[in-house]
């Protein structure tokens, strides 16, 4: 007995702790994906950034928070299965969007122009796993069995391997504007998430078959870890590349063109152009020798001369329709 309220004590501190690493893991992928996006004025970051976040809030509804559920409550008892689904459910629109925005920074990494058959297609792909997920879970709250579970094992799946699809088509897919730097630094990404992933889907898909508590406890760190370093690549990828991709040329041609009618000074054009390469407002100031504080007012001038508030909508701007 006394043995068995040492493990019980010694689990519940091991989940406390790992829950807080995986909320810091989360919390950090969220951090750097945002900063990239702010600093870097191109069109794939907005939906990979919205991809980390669908993906840390659903890591900590259904893996963290699950683990944490097992721990505390009776393995296998109603309460742990109707606590465990009331989460599942939470978290299954995060998974529906984990996917599309993967998707789509794959599509606007390599150009494909919106269309109305996308749209519809997320439409259809996000209704076709709520409503199974809804038959599961009313089977489940009325009759427990093992088809039901099935069912949501299957959803599962079948975001694993939409996730596979998007990594696999990016290795293979052309450029639809023929940017080499971008197709190359996409591969790489799309390798690098390929090799990571799979680090994850494999335990967690043998966790099924192990009861043992501390691997179902650490499975969650394991989750959240793997986003981490195709997030740090795409940041070094922009960091050395990104005013060499096509976007970022574009709307320096179009800088040059729309210049004089936006009413920029030759100061503001420069300062424009150096946002456009991903510098932040201490790089500029240095680069120009001026002060951060007249960086920060020019580019507040520049913003409302040109009608936008963010670094990519100002690339938008710039860039030809």
């Amino acid at each position: 007995m006394a043995g068995y309220v040492i493990i019980n004590i010694f689990m519940s501190s091991a989940t406390l702790l790992i829950l807080i690493c995986s909320m810091s893991l989360g919390f950090l992928c969220i951090v750097l994906g945002y900063r990239l996006q702010r600093k870097y004025p191109v069109p794939f970051l907005s939906a990979y950034s919205g991809h980390l976040v669908s993906s840390v809030v659903y890591g900590l509804l259904n893996w963290t928070g699950i683990a944490w559920i097992a721990d505390i409550l009776q393995p296998g008892s109603s309460d742990t299965l109707k606590v465990a689904l009331v989460l599942v459910t939470l978290a299954l629109p995060f998974l529906i969007l984990r996917v599309v925005l993967l998707i789509e920074t794959v599509l606007r990494w390599t150009h494909i122009r919106k269309s109305p058959f996308r749209v519809a297609a997320y439409i259809v792909f996000g209704s076709a796993i709520v409503i199974l997920y809804a038959f599961a879970a009313a089977r489940l709250f009325s009759r427990p069995d093992a088809g039901a579970l099935r069912i949501i094992d299957w959803l599962g799946t079948l975001a694993i391997v939409a996730q596979y699809l998007a990594f696999f088509y990016a290795l293979f897919a052309p450029d639809a504007k023929n940017d080499p730097v971008g197709r190359r630094g996409l591969r790489v990404f799309a390798g690098t998430s390929l090799v990571w992933f799979s680090a994850y889907t494999v335990p967690a898909y043998f966790v099924g078959q192990n009861q043992e508590r501390l691997f179902r406890v650490l499975l969650p760190i394991l989750y959240f870890a793997v986003l981490i370093p195709p997030l740090l690549y795409v940041g070094r990828f922009l960091a050395k590349n990104a005013s060499r991709l096509i976007d970022i040329r574009e709307a320096n041609e179009g800088l040059s063109c729309l210049a004089e009618g936006l009413g920029l000074t030759p100061r503001e054009r420069d300062i424009v152009r150096l946002i456009l390469a991903g510098k932040t407002n201490k790089e500029i100031a240095a680069e120009l020798f001026i002060s951060p504080h007249t960086v920060k007012n020019a580019t507040s001038r520049i913003y409302e001369k040109t009608g936008v508030q963010t670094r990519g909508q100002l690339a938008g701007k710039l860039m030809p329709r």
